[in-house]
């Protein structure tokens, strides 16, 4: 979720591409799961 979280980690987005993107967006919601069970 570091991707999200930050002034500066937001364009890693772009300096990762799309595949760091999904890759980030999976481990937020597999964070958000985890809480929630």
């Amino acid at each position: 979720m570091s991707t999200f979280v930050g002034g500066q980690g937001f364009f890693n987005i772009y300096d990762t591409g799309m595949l760091g993107f999904l890759s980030e967006l999976q481990n937020f919601n597999y964070s958000l799961k985890s809480k929630i069970n």
